[in-house]
């Protein structure tokens, strides 16, 4: 081949690689175990799992889910939950033993998709929220649900566990979030001040140091709340400069992280609500986020074009 051909060439294979990686999906989950230095992400490509710290691919499981909203690991870390589906078509929960990553059951849930999952603290029981305004609750190795909640009037975007393992706390479109028995689906309380679509609930670590449970959410309202959801109380709030997409907390509880839709990171003192860092994390939105196991004090966030970045948390600016 000539050397105008050959550069004819590589200018084709630049062109593809740019065209590919603008077309990769965004990574829109990510959940680490406790054991192994690993890090499972999903996208509309698929779960995939990470080297960590190095962010190398290690393995694909190989899954028929077109989108993939959450990955959550079960209490004793046996199995994985995949939630997701096809918008308008279903919402599926695919259950994996892990590591080995294989199928354990699948769970087909209403013509639309599921955005969480979260399980019962002994791992007996889990809830899933769901496009379609329902929430469901499933004991362990059961085909159908026990409890179905249909107290939201929009989609359900977040889900949590309280410490209690007997209630529950779902958030959503519908800018509420609402506390729930799970045995019966019955609502005990509905908290309203967000004004705009709670995208994420996190329950603190215990403390020692609140009276009650705190929960932190985050909303498109560019806020994250502070909850004592048992009291129904709001107990603090933080303006942030960009509407929030996913929170979570440091290991130890210090740290509230929230990513938001300018890309960046934010961690905040819960007790001080000051803004103690704020990094540029991904080009475009910060979809998800999760913290890595141990004392290290470092997250991973997923972004646009199946990016994963890996960034420390806590120190201040």
């Amino acid at each position: 081949m000539s050397r105008a051909g050959w550069l004819a060439l590589l200018h084709a294979l630049f062109a593809w690689a740019q065209f590919a990686a603008a077309e990769a999906p965004p990574l829109t989950a990510a959940a680490f175990p406790r054991q192994g230095r690993v890090v499972v992400v999903g996208s509309q490509k698929g779960v995939q799992v990470l080297s960590w710290p190095a962010l190398q691919p290690v393995r694909t499981v190989a899954l028929k889910l077109s989108h993939i909203h959450d990955l959550v690991f079960s209490p004793a870390e046996d199995l994985l939950a995949v939630v997701g589906g096809t918008p308008g078509e279903e919402g599926v929960v695919e259950m994996l033993r892990w590591p080995a990553g294989t199928p354990v059951a699948r769970h087909r849930l209403g013509d639309e998709v599921l955005h969480a999952l979260a399980w019962r603290p002994d791992g007996k029981e889990w809830a899933v929220a769901s496009a379609d305004g329902t929430c469901h609750v499933f004991a362990q190795g059961a085909k159908h649900p026990r409890t179905t909640f249909t107290g939201h009037s929009r989609s359900v975007l977040a889900i949590i566990y309280m410490p209690d393992g007997k209630t529950i706390l779902s958030a959503g479109i519908d800018q509420t979030l609402r506390l729930w028995e799970a045995e019966t689906g019955k609502a005990l309380r509905t908290m309203e001040n967000h004004v705009g679509a709670v995208q994420a609930l996190a329950l603190r670590p215990a403390q020692g140091r609140e009276k009650a449970t705190l929960v932190a959410s985050g909303s498109l309202d560019r806020t994250v709340r502070l909850w004592q959801p048992t009291l129904g109380r709001l107990v603090r709030f933080v303006r942030l400069p960009s509407p929030v997409l996913a929170v979570c907390w440091s290991n130890e509880g210090s740290h509230l992280l929230a990513a938001c839709q300018d890309g960046h990171l934010r961690t905040v003192d819960p007790d001080t609500l000051e803004i103690t860092r704020d990094q540029a994390a991904v080009s475009g939105w910060a979809y998800t986020l999760a913290v890595a196991p141990g004392s290290g004090n470092e997250v991973l966030v997923g972004g646009p074009g199946g990016v994963a970045k890996r960034l420390a948390i806590g120190q201040p600016r």
